[in-house]
């Protein structure tokens, strides 16, 4: 068993000293470039409307249509289409009145052409969206 051991040491120590195994080193210089492009990638500004996926340009009625059957009762559609105080409201409310806002959005959603969605609903502040 002694000899089986040493033999394994022996046989790890010779392998550590191969030169194949240079090949796999990396020197300091590379590690930091890894970690400052790391940085790089990893700094985005959500403030900033353009990288911000909730402010600005036309929302996909049928995501919002499918946020608002699945997870309306949360009100995760508000969050996506930019209306944050709705979508607390939603929360806060469950769902506003139990649940009858929500499904009231999905169903004017769901009827609502892609003209009248952009500008009726994915651009409009109110808690009530329909109520003019």
């Amino acid at each position: 068993m002694k000899k089986i051991i040493l033999f394994f040491a022996l046989y790890v120590f010779a392998i550590s000293l191969s030169p194949a195994n240079n090949a796999y080193k990396i020197s300091d210089r590379e590690i930091e470039n890894l970690f400052m492009n790391a940085e790089e990638m990893c700094t985005i500004n959500f403030l900033n409307t353009e990288n911000n996926f909730v402010s600005g340009g036309e929302k996909d009625r049928v995501t919002a249509i499918l946020l608002a059957f699945f997870l309306g009762g949360c009100g995760v559609h508000r969050f996506y289409l930019g209306h944050s105080t709705a979508g607390i409201l939603y929360c806060v409310t469950l769902g506003g009145c139990g649940g009858v806002i929500p499904l009231v959005d999905f169903i004017l959603y769901i009827v609502a052409t892609d003209a009248e969605f952009q500008g009726k609903y994915a651009n409009n502040e109110r808690f009530l969206q329909w109520w003019e």
